[in-house]
């Protein structure tokens, strides 16, 4: 099996604040999903749970009953590195509810722009761009454009 490490630079300059900054966390980028459940009886935040079962995508389950596995067994951490309250983990039916009421094409568009901004990120590090002067490379981001 392959491994890969990511490395993410934080930008030097003070000045920026984060509303400027890209979005680094696909965390973060799940929160810009609408979360269709009512208020009422809400033990997870959706952006949560979305990265628990990427997570256990990336880990090479197959379905939803072994990803609701690999989350179950790795819950004490996972909870630890998310900042739950509850040390376990969502059901499968959690997992089944919240997937079939989530808007498929906004989650792929989201999903797709998050990692094409990564991969953008890490293929160009950081690299001067030839068309600014070198004042405007200290505030230069590089961004992926998606054209459809």
């Amino acid at each position: 099996m392959d491994y890969t490490t990511l490395t993410v630079k934080r930008p030097s300059a003070t000045n920026l604040n984060e509303e400027n900054l890209p979005v680094t966390s696909l965390y973060k980028a799940l929160h810009g999903l609408a979360d269709p459940r009512r208020d009422q009886g809400k033990r997870y935040d959706l952006a949560v749970v979305l990265c628990l079962l990427v997570l256990a995508k990336l880990a090479g389950q197959t379905n939803l009953s072994g990803a609701t596995q690999w989350i179950r067994h790795r819950g004490t951490v996972l909870a630890q590195r998310f900042g739950l309250t509850r040390q376990e983990m969502p059901c499968q039916t959690t997992y089944c509810n919240i997937l079939a009421g989530i808007d498929a094409q906004q989650l792929d568009q989201l999903l797709s722009a998050f990692f094409q901004r990564w991969e953008a990120q890490s293929r160009c590090r950081e690299e001067p761009s030839r068309l600014l002067t070198p004042q405007a490379q200290a505030n230069h981001r590089h961004l992926a454009i998606v054209r459809r």
